[in-house]
């Protein structure tokens, strides 16, 4: 898709791209940006071709909110001939205007918006105890996760998607920012291979992984979890690992609220699978940033513990 655009686009030489929609597409928009103005494929760019030209203006206008794509210098795009999601990345990418607007979310039916929503928790959490996470993207990645995880509990109370938008639209922006300056982690890492292989929301995969690599991650981010716990207010007492595991509580509660498979085969990942899904998220760059190390054999147990 990007291709065809971008030889479209050569054609006509626009001076700027808006981006309106999720995050996909404020991707789509960045991508074309880069290569309108630079010779060769997009897949080119993906393995260390670099953008000599500076990218074409974006504006993006975000309508579902989560992805934080609008604040965010890479554009995620699925290589169709390896069947990996693989990104583009230059700081020039950063939209030059982000028109962040409530009101723009007030039309998308209620399960994109609430899987976009667990998308931005989770990025909110991963940002937070990142190995690459200082004390600037600490301030928007907690933001963010209280945001999406007072937005979500209203939501499981019955709250209408209309009384929660703006805290859905504020925190996507946060954890764009925080996500952009300190990276992810090992969800993000497994939940790109398992997307593509299964055709599962991207949005729905890292929500459904999420607690398992919370739970591998405690010995080594359990105050930083136990951070988070207090700033949603979630009642927990003893010490740091006790209030950690009650925000894992929090996550797989939500998550069962939510219609969010509780296994990973609920989720459509097969055993078969569990190789090429090691082998495929190893190199990602979410993994090498995960508070805990995690190797190919630690990919093989959570796999096989949450099958």
């Amino acid at each position: 898709m990007v291709n065809r655009g971008v030889a479209t686009g050569r054609l006509f030489q626009p001076d700027l791209l808006v981006g309106i929609g999720g995050g996909s597409v404020m991707d789509t928009a960045k991508a074309l940006a880069a290569l309108i103005p630079n010779p060769g494929a997009v897949e080119e760019y993906f393995y260390g071709r670099a953008l000599k030209e500076p990218p074409l203006p974006v504006i993006a206008v975000p309508t579902l909110f989560g992805s934080g794509a609008e604040v965010s210098f890479n554009a995620v795009l699925l290589d169709t001939k390896t069947m990996t999601k693989q990104s583009l990345r230059d700081p020039r990418l950063l939209p030059r205007t982000a028109v962040v607007d409530p009101e723009l979310g007030r039309t998308a039916p209620q399960e994109p918006v609430v899987y976009a929503a667990l998308d931005g928790l989770t990025q909110g959490i991963e940002a937070f105890v990142s190995r690459q996470a200082n004390f600037f993207s600490d301030l928007f990645a907690r933001e963010a996760v209280v945001r999406f995880g007072q937005a979500l509990a209203g939501i499981n109370r019955g709250l209408p998607l209309q009384e929660v938008l703006a805290d859905l639209a504020y925190g996507s922006t946060c954890g764009g920012v925080a996500m952009a300056a300190a990276r992810l982690g090992a969800v993000h890492g497994l939940a790109h291979p398992v997307g593509v292989f299964y055709g599962q929301p991207h949005r729905k995969g890292c929500a459904s992984l999420l607690p398992a690599f919370m739970r591998f991650n405690l010995p080594a981010a359990a105050g930083k979890y136990a951070v988070l716990t207090a700033a949603l207010g979630i009642e927990a007492y003893g010490d740091e690992l006790d209030k950690a595991a009650a925000l894992v509580k929090f996550i797989i509660t939500l998550n069962r609220k939510l219609g969010i498979p509780l296994s990973w085969r609920d989720l459509g990942v097969k055993k078969e699978d569990f190789p090429e899904l090691v082998e495929k998220s190893l190199p990602s760059g979410s993994l090498q940033a995960n508070p805990r190390p995690v190797g190919r054999e630690d990919l093989f147990k959570i796999l096989e513990e949450n099958w």
